[in-house]
């Protein structure tokens, strides 16, 4: 069992969750994307900026198109496993600015066997809950999500919900920890299940924690840091897993010449921090590199591609007209999981959209996908994309409808979304 404690830095998870249920959630106190810090290199005034903006290329990861839709219900992630595919989601209010409590909403679960044809698995006890999460490995399908144990709408009491699987038709339930009290923000498969997130000690400060499982069901804490920081993302690679996320470190106050954001305050600094581990078991801590011109940043999203490694997330950079802080989008990339270089800060980076939270892989090309509104459908979203790693461009057009997780298929990209206001499985071409 997992016995934890967490406040919470809000990353990939929730923000992928809230696009289904309608809104992006608003930022913790401890997101250390949201925190300034000192010393900019360089005034984003003075950032260079995308001279021309080419066409998107054709074809993998472009064009989307709905195969199945859901009326009534969101749909927050899908996998291969089981008959051949299993998506979760959750019934009740979709793209509503203002989503209700989980008491309007009941979790779901929809297996495929091509990824065209999906049909409804029937399960009970689900009511006040929804998933956001499915994950697999040779042996087992597990589904992540969360669930109000009091019926009462004033009395909310959250708790992580898991449902393990051998078949994907068939689900057994673990509820393991509350949401006040433990943070679960990325779930993967694949040889084991890695879980990352963050706890908080008795003291109050929120530690990175990285948990494994060979059924979903009993977990194992494996890894726990020392500052105060979150996992964001976990990824698979060639040489074992990658986690991102971001830690917080308290620095000295600065001068009004070099402080980003007047008057300068004490307080907690955000910087982008990655994880590796060669087992799942034992994993060592290491910094991002800040973009040119970021004071602060916060990794949020990890992939293995084809361009190499690639970490996307936010940076904040100083606008020295408003004597405020932008919050835009930030890249890394590694070749080796060794030395990451961040990719080169233009104006597209600078438009203050709170970075990106989803990338994918299109075979030559990955593409990132990003939104900054911090209320309501969490519009407007942003669309990025390179064919090097390092060198992204944004893109006026937009992936419409947005995925919300992507995985490949023998033909191509298959992603959950929505479609005309529904849940919605997605194929690209």
């Amino acid at each position: 069992m997992v016995i934890a404690a967490a406040a919470v830095v809000t990353i990939l998870v929730l923000v992928v969750a809230g696009n289904w249920l309608g809104g992006t959630p608003e930022p913790s106190a401890s997101d250390p994307s949201q925190n300034p810090s000192q010393n900019p290199s360089q005034a984003a005034s003075e950032t260079p900026s995308a001279t021309e903006t080419p066409s998107l290329p054709p074809g993998i990861g472009v064009t989307w198109t709905p195969v199945a839709t859901f009326p009534g219900s969101g749909v927050g992630d899908l996998t291969a496993g089981g008959p051949g595919f299993v998506a979760v989601g959750g019934s009740g209010p979709v793209s509503c600015d203002a989503c209700p409590g989980l008491e309007a909403y009941a979790g779901m679960i929809w297996t495929s066997v091509d990824g065209r044809t999906w049909n409804e698995v029937a399960l009970q006890g689900l009511a006040g809950s929804t998933l956001y999460q499915v994950a697999a490995t040779p042996d087992w399908l597990v589904a992540r999500g969360v669930r109000d144990l009091n019926p009462d709408p004033a009395q909310v009491e959250e708790v992580h919900q898991f449902l393990s699987s051998t078949d994907g038709l068939t689900w057994l339930e673990t509820d393991i920890a509350d949401t006040y009290t433990t943070r679960f923000n990325d779930l993967i498969g694949g040889s084991i299940f890695i879980l990352g997130g963050s706890v908080l000690d008795a003291d109050g400060i929120e530690h990175a924690v990285l948990w494994t499982s060979t059924d979903g069901r009993d977990w194992q804490e494996v890894h726990r840091s020392n500052e105060w920081s979150s996992v964001a993302s976990v990824t698979a690679t060639a040489n074992g897993w990658l986690a991102v996320g971001g830690a917080n470190r308290e620095l000295p106050v600065t001068t009004a010449a070099t402080c980003p954001v007047n008057p300068c305050e004490p307080e907690l600094y955000g910087f982008p921090v990655f994880w590796t581990s060669d087992d799942g078991s034992h994993w060592t801590q290491h910094d991002l590199p800040l973009g040119s011109t970021a004071f602060a940043g916060s990794a949020r999203f990890a992939l293995d591609s084809s361009l190499g490694l690639i970490v996307i997330g936010d940076g904040s950079y100083p606008d020295v007209v408003a004597d405020s802080e932008i919050q835009g989008f930030a890249a890394w990339r590694s070749l080796d999981g060794v030395t990451w270089e961040s990719a080169p800060v233009t104006a597209d980076f600078l438009e203050n959209v709170g970075g990106g939270f989803l990338a994918y892989d299109a075979g030559g090309h990955v593409f990132a996908i990003g939104s900054g509104c911090n209320c309501g459908t969490g519009e407007p979203f942003r669309w990025w994309n390179t064919t090097d790693g390092l060198n992204w461009i944004q893109h006026d057009d937009t992936a419409a409808p947005i995925p919300h997780s992507v995985i490949e298929v023998d033909d191509g990209l298959l992603a959950t979304g929505r479609s005309d206001g529904s849940g919605a499985i997605l194929s690209s071409p």
